[in-house]
Parts: C-alpha cells; structure tokens; sequence
C-alpha cells in the first residue's frame, strides 16, 4: 500500500483499502470507525449495514490483507 508516495511495510487497515479502492469515502470512513467505537461489530458490517458495500467488497479488502500477509508476513508477527 503507498501512503505519500511511498511503498508502507504496515499491513493496511481493512478501512484504508477501502478507501483506497474507491468503496467507500474518508468520511465514511470515519462515521463507520465512529460508530464502531459505540457498537463493537466488525468494519465491514457496519458499511454493509450503511449500503456502502458489499459482501464482494468485504471479500476483496480481506484478500488484499491475506496477500499481504503472504508476501511480508503475518501483522501479529
């Protein structure tokens, strides 16, 4: 993932691909993360549940993250 030009070693957050990808907005971000703080559920329903996205699209950021995992390591060390 790049972040000002530069190529991150940080695996990127669910919400950051999103982003990224064009699913979802920062903003909408943001209100999700908001709202997630209040109810304790996953990132991904609390969009899906808002109409921003699909399962495909849950599906999508979490094969971007496995990948990840795959070619730097795993994000829990």
């Amino acid at each position: 993932m790049r972040v000002d030009g530069r190529i991150s070693r940080r695996r990127p957050l669910f919400g950051e691909i999103l982003v990224s990808e064009g699913r979802v907005t920062q903003g909408q971000l943001e209100e999700a993360l908001s709202t997630q703080e209040e109810e304790r559920l996953y990132l991904g329903e609390i969009l899906e549940g808002m109409g921003l996205i699909g399962p495909d699209d849950i599906r999508h950021a979490l094969e971007i993250q496995k990948r990840w995992d795959r070619l730097y390591g795993s994000a829990d060390g």
